[in-house]
């Protein structure tokens, strides 16, 4: 599967959500891939997969460091206002 852009932004924004902005990392694996196959049901791959994407991202620079800053910083005002900040997905 070809991880595209539009992917790694979900994958991420799902991350920081899930984990509320890096706070909890409590069981977050397997909550990132059921939002992950409800998203693309298409797809093979799995739990672990979907959690080694997320650590791609960061270490192999897949997303600029400035977009990722952007994705945690609209998530965290989400929390801090009750809201939910997920709407601006593609």
């Amino acid at each position: 599967m070809k991880w595209t852009d539009e992917i790694n932004i979900f994958v991420m924004r799902a991350y920081y959500r899930i984990t509320n902005s890096e706070i909890n990392f409590t069981a977050y694996r397997d909550q990132l891939y059921g939002e992950f196959i409800e998203k693309y049901p298409g797809t093979n791959v799995t739990a672990q997969r979907t959690s080694d994407q997320r650590r791609v991202i960061v270490r192999n620079h897949q997303l600029l460091p400035a977009l990722l800053e952007q994705i945690g910083s609209q998530l965290a005002k989400g929390f801090n206002t009750g809201s939910d900040s997920d709407s601006g997905e593609q």
